[in-house]
């Protein structure tokens, strides 16, 4: 979406890194990190929401679970997301370290998509 106040511009391979969180100083320091590290020219989107989230995850090349949405866990979302996303890269980084041990395995009826979820610490 061109013009778009929460799309910055990508780079020519079409790289976008989705990072989300409600609390936006979490979301802050976690962008600010993952610049420091990615390639120059990555785009990075934002989402605090779930709808938010699960709308711009299709467009998006990886997802970086900051923090808890509001009115759902890292731990949901990554369930969530796996399922609806299943070749999506899904990044869990934060606090919650239960989100973080559900990215190392598969779960129950998570099939592909779960395994395809990447710890923070294989970054």
């Amino acid at each position: 979406m061109p013009g778009s106040p929460h799309r910055q511009p990508s780079d020519p391979s079409g790289s976008r890194v989705l990072v989300v969180g409600a609390d936006a100083l979490v979301r802050r320091r976690m962008l600010d990190e993952l610049r420091s590290v990615l390639p120059a020219g990555t785009a990075f989107l934002e989402a605090a929401e779930t709808w938010e989230t699960l709308a711009r995850a299709a467009d998006s090349s990886m997802v970086v679970l900051a923090d808890d949405l509001g009115e759902l866990s890292a731990q949901a979302l990554l369930r969530l997301l796996a399922r609806r996303n299943p070749s999506l890269p899904i990044l869990a980084v934060g606090a919650d370290h239960r989100a973080r041990r559900l990215s190392e395995r598969p779960l129950p009826d998570e099939g592909q998509g779960a395994a395809r979820a990447v710890d923070a610490a294989r970054v």
